[in-house]
């Protein structure tokens, strides 16, 4: 049977056995992935063959050329090729699947057309093993334009993107019943992201992973890829509004419900995911007066009525201004952060409306 005929059974079983136990698991999403050679040649270039092994996870690709691609690999890394039930178009539904078949200490995340930094891993590895930390550990990573090549802005110790991100298996993933949102479209990175940093508060106190200074991936983003294809004219976060909802606030209300965090905590990052849509809000209404989704406004309204419904303060029921001035209490380089952070989705923006007002507005 040839490799190609292997990778077509998509049966799980890797293309050969490691020695021992890989350190990573490097689960990756397909779908008719072109580009994967240059993903692969990044990783065998790590060096390090019997510390990884690859999980290829196929989406129901229509067109399967592209696992002639990974065949070549198949002696050089080793790779388990699996396939969703159905083409779910969602990349979580698909790395999902992928990791009910990783085995390694640290799970990981590539996208298919992206690339890590030759020889990085190793370094990662000895960084990882030196600290002692147990859970989650978060690197740096380059946003890249693959057209030329060029870094457009580098990813210092950032939370939302799955990239450059390590997840222990044993004491993280798989202890906290970890999950992508079932038939999540997009912010399925937040949503992980989300639910990380509330097992870390359970077993740390505190939100935070341990943070290597180091540059290990590039994220090569492709001008059609979903955060950066074209919705009619309108913006991404506008379409997704209510994807980003479900992988922030709803999930840090689910975490309380399940005493995965306390409730000042729960409160806090309930108030900054109205901040976060607060400014998303305002910024596009600004952006279309005439024909914004009013359906976002209904999200916002509905996620204010559940976190009054959840917090009281004192004894008696939450109003918009303990929220406003819940938000007061962040510094003013929180309030700039996060207007910064929307200003990324949406483009410059001046706020036309005060938080307080748009708070009446969604009460209306």
């Amino acid at each position: 049977m040839t490799n190609l005929e292997k990778i077509k059974l998509f049966n799980g079983e890797p293309s050969f056995k490691l020695n021992k136990r890989p350190f990573y698991s490097i689960v990756i999403a397909c779908y008719e992935s072109e580009h994967i050679g240059r993903l692969l040649e990044s990783i065998y270039l790590q060096d390090m063959k019997d510390d990884i092994e690859v999980i290829i996870s196929d989406d129901c690709s229509s067109n399967q050329d592209y696992l002639n691609i990974v065949a070549e690999y198949f002696d050089k890394i080793s790779i388990k090729c699996v396939k969703t039930d159905y083409n779910c178009t969602c990349p979580g539904n698909t790395r999902e699947k992928g990791t009910h078949y990783a085995e390694g200490v640290w799970l990981v995340f590539a996208d298919h057309d992206d690339e890590f930094i030759p020889h990085k891993l190793k370094g990662i590895k000895e960084d990882i093993i030196k600290s002692n930390e147990k859970y989650l550990c978060v690197a740096n990573f380059h946003n890249v334009d693959p057209r030329t090549g060029q870094v457009v802005d580098e990813m210092i110790q950032t939370r939302n993107w799955c990239h450059a991100k390590f997840f222990n298996m044993d004491n993280l993933w798989k202890p906290f019943n970890v999950h992508f949102k079932k038939d999540l479209l997009s912010h399925e990175d937040i949503y992980i992201t989300t639910f990380t940093s509330c097992c870390l508060y359970k077993v740390k106190g505190k939100d935070e992973p341990y943070y290597i200074d180091d540059f290990c991936y590039n994220w090569n983003v492709e001008p059609n890829s979903l955060s950066r294809r074209d919705y009619d004219g309108r913006e991404f976060i506008e379409v997704f509004y209510k994807d980003y909802l479900d992988a922030t606030g709803t999930v840090y209300l689910q975490a309380l419900k399940d005493k995965l965090i306390s409730p000042l905590f729960a409160f806090k990052n309930c108030g900054a995911t109205l901040l976060y849509l607060y400014f998303y809000g305002v910024a596009l209404m600004q952006k279309r007066p005439d024909d914004y989704l009013d359906i976002n406004i209904t999200h916002a309204r509905n996620f204010l009525k559940k976190v009054k419904a959840t917090f009281k303060t004192h004894g008696k029921p939450l109003t918009n201004d303990n929220l406003v001035q819940l938000t007061k209490e962040y510094n003013n380089l929180m309030w700039i952060y996060i207007k910064e952070r929307a200003s990324k989705s949406t483009g410059f923006f001046q706020p036309f409306i005060s938080f307080k007002d748009w708070l009446n507005l969604l009460d209306n």
